[in-house]
């Protein structure tokens, strides 16, 4: 008997199977399967995110993977949703991928093509998913890149860039890397003059051409303009030449800050050497060194004078001392002593025998500094100094009282 049961229940399901998928040449139908709650679309390419793929006949396999397997195949729809390369002409990928039954991934593959008319960089958007999905009700997964139509003899240069934390507005919702920041890429040569320079909309590319002369050439990037919040920038820099780079790229985690819109705050990600056709790319990484940190021991000689009668060594001149300035960190330092000694020397006949650190406030864009506080007996304070080239600090104090001081800061 139990045997007799076999055959009629295999029909059956196998029946089933049949009106199941009778319409997968639609993508829709009675096939049509929800997934446990949380399945989701991913896509894994081997590069990240806009980067710039040289047009050279290069294929890239990419992987579509759903997070939880389905008991029939999962037939998924690829295009292109935006950007200006053509398919067909410019670069090729499948319409579709299926990811089997009771698995969780599919790989596929796309082509970029090589062509005879120079262009102008491209950019491709290709989303995966869409409401036409066999099986699945999945939302869209989409990658980006650019294709770069370079000759040889020439290194293409990408700066990208994104919040190092998610950043958004007053709704809750995240703002893109380019609205929050508009950053300039810069080429520069060993003098520091500008060979190159690029400032879209978006994120920038710019080329070292085969008539640029031999030599060392530095990656710069500077900002443009920014929203005004207060975010960190991790940057990441690509090189492309034809036959020899494809997307080699380099990141830079907190490079910028968007507190500081200004010529003085830059920063330089890579050196590369040109030699005729051969490009050596070495990554630098250095913020702008004026006035970016003033951290340090610095000798401090100070002249000023008191309105008490109280202090012997009034008025003050060219008095000698030593402070320590260190970083907090968040834009801010801490200096040692905001009178650098001279409070001491001044009104210690009244119990102030002790050092007084104060917190400094640098704007790298102006080159100054600023702190204000109160004193033990009660008076108010302002220092206001500005950092010079050579990194010595001009410092300014005064107080409440009418006691002023100006002080030269000199590091050790």
């Amino acid at each position: 008997m139990k045997n007799n049961l076999i055959i009629p229940m295999s029909f059956l399901f196998g029946l089933f199977l049949l009106v199941g998928c009778e319409n997968q040449d639609d993508n829709v139908g009675a096939s049509t399967l929800v997934p446990s709650a949380g399945a989701s679309l991913s896509v894994d390419i081997p590069f990240g995110t806009n980067n710039t793929l040289v047009e050279q006949n290069a294929s890239y396999d990419f992987t579509v993977t759903i997070s939880e397997p389905q008991i029939v195949d999962v037939k998924i729809s690829i295009a292109q949703t935006a950007g200006n390369a053509t398919s067909g002409d410019d670069f090729t990928i499948p319409s579709s991928i299926i990811i089997p039954a009771f698995a969780t991934s599919a790989t596929g593959s796309f082509a970029i093509l090589e062509d005879e008319i120079a262009e102008g960089p491209e950019s491709v958007t290709i989303t995966v998913g869409n409401e036409r999905t066999a099986n699945a009700n999945l939302s869209p997964a989409s990658f980006t890149f650019n294709i770069g139509n370079l000759t040889a003899g020439e290194l293409e240069v990408g700066l990208s860039w994104a919040a190092s934390e998610t950043v958004t507005d007053n709704g809750g919702t995240e703002i893109s890397a380019t609205d929050l920041a508009d950053l300039v890429l810069q080429i520069q040569d060993a003098s520091g003059a500008v060979i190159h320079e690029a400032d879209g909309a978006a994120f920038e590319a710019s080329t070292i051409t085969a008539e640029d002369p031999d030599g060392e050439y530095f990656i710069v990037a500077k900002f443009f303009d920014a929203m005004d919040i207060p975010a960190d920038l991790n940057l990441s820099t690509s090189f492309d030449q034809v036959g020899v780079l494809n997307a080699d790229s380099y990141d830079f985690e907190a490079a910028l800050n968007t507190q500081f819109v200004c010529d003085n705050n830059f920063y330089t990600l890579n050196k590369v050497t040109k030699s005729g056709d051969s490009f050596t790319i070495e990554s630098v990484g250095e913020a702008s060194s004026y006035p970016q940190d003033i951290t340090g021991t610095y000798e401090v000689i100070s002249n000023g004078e008191s309105t008490d009668d109280g202090p012997e060594n009034n008025p003050l001149v060219a008095f000698m001392s030593t402070v320590e300035i260190t970083d907090n960190g968040d834009g801010t330092y801490t200096t040692s002593d905001g009178w650098a000694g001279v409070y001491i020397e001044w009104y210690s006949i009244y119990g102030n025998t002790e050092p007084e650190p104060q917190v400094l406030a640098l704007d790298i864009c102006e080159g100054t500094l600023s702190s204000s506080w109160t004193d033990i007996f009660g008076g108010t304070h302002e220092l206001t100094g500005t950092v010079n080239a050579d990194g010595t600090i001009a410092v300014r104090i005064d107080n409440s009282f009418g006691d002023f001081v100006d002080a030269i800061y000199t590091p050790q």
